[in-house]
């Protein structure tokens, strides 16, 4: 897969719908970010985080790669991947959690 720029959600759902078919067919896909300088949180929450919800860690390091992507990057794509992974692994207790927490702050006070 390749590139141009990785800005928009919209542009993120489109190197996720073309994951999602490599990975349906089970072949490996590279995501290569070469030349890319802005790499915005929603494009990775559509392109990588959405991943997660039907796909495990062991699932997606074993068929989707991603290339050459600028180390100062590597930190927002981690953040990424993290949340998605607490977020789709108990969605309904997450959401009820945060909405404890937006409406009574910290549980215990």
């Amino acid at each position: 897969v390749s590139l141009n720029q990785a800005a928009t959600a919209d542009e993120g759902e489109k190197i996720y719908n073309r994951i999602l078919d490599s990975l349906n067919k089970k072949e490996v896909t590279e995501v290569d970010f070469s030349g890319i300088t802005v790499i915005t949180t929603a494009f990775l929450n559509m392109a990588i985080g959405l991943l997660y919800k039907d796909y495990t860690s062991e699932e997606l390091n074993k068929y989707v790669k991603l290339t050459n992507l600028p180390p100062e990057k590597t930190e927002r794509v981690k953040m990424v991947v993290e949340n998605a992974k607490i977020f789709y692994s108990d969605k309904q207790k997450q959401f009820e959690d945060n909405v404890d927490k937006a409406i009574y702050g910290s549980k215990g006070q």
